[in-house]
């Protein structure tokens, strides 16, 4: 069986997240203060079963399935990559976030993770932090969840504080959680991102595939 996850938004909203979907059969999306992706079955589906999901001069985004006929901008390629074995949380502490926090996390992926963080994004799962004299300088957190695995994500580090191993502390922190519940640990990346690629790449990810990824928006 393949380890890939295929059409990995829609895999989410129709197992473990189906009660956050909004759509049908053909269409889903997260609500718009959740997270910005639409999924689709499969390819086939028409562009308008999308388009239906959005407010006018909503932006969203696609992942690997594009649905027939849909005006979409490429991004940029992302990797999908998976953790193949068994890691411990590090011994040093994390902060677990909850609802209190969620303004600093937003203040905070606005700098370094813009646009794909949400208010309620929070909901999704776990979120851990660092804070430094009060100030959150890093988080990671659980994203899309399919039946059996679970996305890594939010992983980010103020500019001010890179270097210091908040992000990979964090990033098993959060796969050992993932794990401990039988999930698989896996996230996604930009292809383009070779930092951070090269950090999971020594945290021991492996690349399991490259998937496309498209901005869409409705018109106004």
């Amino acid at each position: 069986m393949s380890a890939i996850i295929r059409n990995p938004v829609w895999q989410a909203l129709t197992t473990r997240h189906a009660p956050l979907a909004i759509g049908d059969a053909r269409a889903r999306r997260y609500p718009g203060d959740v997270a910005p992706f639409f999924a689709v079955a499969d390819a086939s589906v028409a562009a308008a079963d999308v388009v239906a999901l959005m407010a006018p001069g909503e932006a969203g985004f696609v992942v690997d399935v594009l649905p027939d006929g849909l005006v979409a901008e490429p991004v940029g390629d992302i990797l999908q990559m998976r953790l193949p074995t068994p890691v411990a949380a590090p011994d040093e502490p994390v902060l677990e976030l909850r609802d209190v926090d969620v303004p600093d996390m937003l203040e905070l992926t606005g700098i370094a993770y813009p646009f794909f963080f949400r208010p309620r994004t929070r909901l999704l799962g776990r979120y851990v932090g660092i804070r430094v004299d009060g100030r959150l300088v890093a988080m990671a957190g659980e994203r899309m969840a399919t039946h059996d695995a679970q996305e890594i994500s939010a992983i980010c580090t103020h500019p001010d504080h890179l270097g210091r191993g908040y992000a990979a502390r964090l990033t098993l922190h959060v796969a050992a959680g993932a794990q401990a519940r039988g999930d698989r640990a896996f996230l996604h990346v930009s292809a383009s991102n070779t930092r951070a690629v090269a950090l999971y790449r020594r945290l021991g990810f492996v690349v399991d595939a490259t998937l496309p990824f498209w901005r869409t928006q409705r018109p106004a």
